[in-house]
């Protein structure tokens, strides 16, 4: 079984020829940039890195959805995050923060970075969910980075 995946896996890169668009990966790295402040954009970063969100994103790129491209000529993910399913989540840096909202533009979560360096998450009705204390944020902060 194990020699048959190795197999596909193998024609799947041999047989196409074609390097694809990469939009999952694509799609990964929208989400990363798109965090406003510099040091949560390197946690997020790093975190995708770790985790290995990238690595899977581009492992599921070149052997499924590039070959799939190659051979239909249309890739089933797009890059657009605006046209996916109902339980996704697109994030937007604005002024403030970080907007969440969902597919239709409707506000699901905002958060707000505060001076001394906390951050307020609020529900769609501008109630407050949690609170981060800047102790809280930078012990994170810090545990991502050591781990």
């Amino acid at each position: 079984m194990k020699k048959m995946m190795v197999c596909l896996v193998i024609m799947g890169f041999v047989i196409s020829g074609c390097t694809g668009s990469f939009n999952v990966t694509k799609n990964i790295y929208q989400i990363h940039r798109s965090q406003e402040n510099q040091w949560v954009d390197e946690v997020v970063f790093l975190a995708f890195v770790i985790v290995p969100v990238y690595g899977i994103g581009m492992l599921a790129d070149g052997v499924i959805f590039n070959t799939v491209e190659f051979w239909s000529g249309e890739n089933p993910i797009t890059v657009s995050m605006n046209d996916s399913s109902d339980e996704d989540v697109i994030l937007e840096r604005s002024a403030k923060g970080v907007v969440a909202k969902d597919k239709i533009g409707l506000v699901l979560y905002t958060s707000i970075k505060d001076a001394e360096g906390g951050v307020s998450v609020y529900d769609g009705d501008e109630m407050l969910v949690r609170y981060f204390s800047p102790e809280e944020v930078q012990s994170e902060r810090s545990r991502l980075y050591l781990n």
